[in-house]
C-alpha cells in the first residue's frame, strides 16, 4: 500500500517491526512516537507495555529497556555537546496512577478526573 503522494509517497510495510508478542501487545495500541538514530535504527515504545525498543534496519529488536511511562506519545533524539539524549513526551492521559503521575488541580477542559 502506498501512503502519501508525489515526492512524499512511501510504501507501507505493516510487518517490518518484529515486536515481542505479549498479552500487553495484543490489547495495546500503537500511537507512540519514534526517533531515528544517525545509523537508521528506530527507537519507539512497545504498544501496551512501558518498554522502550531499539530496532535495527530490518525491524529486529536489538535492545529493550523498561521505562515507567504510560504513553510515549512523542519523542526526539537530540545531541548537545557530544551527548545524545532521548526526549520523550508522555502525556499520561491514560490515568495510570500507579506510575506516580500527579495532576495539578484545574477547572478547565483538561482537569484531572478519576
Amino acid at each position: 500500500m502506498r501512503v502519501g503522494q508525489d515526492a512524499d509517497s512511501y510504501e507501507w510495510n505493516g510487518g517490518w517491526a518484529k515486536l515481542p508478542i505479549t498479552e500487553g501487545a495484543r490489547k495495546g495500541w500503537a500511537h507512540h512516537g519514534v526517533a531515528v538514530t544517525g545509523s537508521g535504527e528506530v527507537i519507539t515504545c512497545h504498544p501496551g507495555e512501558p518498554t522502550m525498543l531499539l530496532l535495527n534496519l530490518d525491524g529486529n529488536v536489538q535492545r529493550t529497556w523498561d521505562l515507567p511511562i504510560s504513553d510515549a506519545h512523542g519523542m526526539t533524539l537530540v545531541e548537545e555537546g557530544g551527548i545524545q539524549s532521548l526526549w520523550i513526551a508522555d502525556n499520561g492521559r491514560k490515568r495510570q496512577h500507579g506510575l506516580g503521575y500527579q495532576y495539578p488541580p484545574s477547572d478547565g477542559p483538561f482537569a484531572a478526573r478519576d
